[in-house]
């Protein structure tokens, strides 16, 4: 489906993929992919959960304390015009952690309960 007589930097093929296909089935594509993946993984996924001592069990609420976490990360970096950081994410299957290493932004500590 890509061209084969040159090479594409990431964004270039998914401008191609875009025109050829539209976004709309671009993007579904996409998310079916991701799906199968998941499914293919998630035997692979639960095993490695448990020797990190994380019950797979609570993957949707581990999942969703993550993304808050993230969130409220992305909402301070925005509104205080902070354009990369480096950070530590800690999860257990009480909490998820973010402890921002940089001094320059003004909240360091990012902390949301599982569940």
């Amino acid at each position: 489906m890509l061209p084969s007589d040159e090479a594409l930097t990431d964004q270039e093929v998914i401008v191609f993929l875009k025109n050829k296909l539209g976004e709309e089935k671009l993007t579904d594509s996409l998310v079916n992919r991701f799906v199968e993946l998941g499914v293919a993984g998630e035997s692979h996924a639960d095993e490695s959960w448990r020797k990190l001592g994380l019950d797979p069990g609570k993957r949707t609420e581990i999942g969703l304390a993550l993304q808050a976490v993230l969130n409220k990360a992305d909402t301070m970096a925005q509104e205080s015009g902070v354009a990369m950081f480096e950070a530590t994410i800690a999860m257990s299957n009480e909490k998820c952690v973010m402890t921002v290493d940089d001094a320059c932004v003004p909240q360091s500590v990012f902390c949301q309960d599982v569940g």
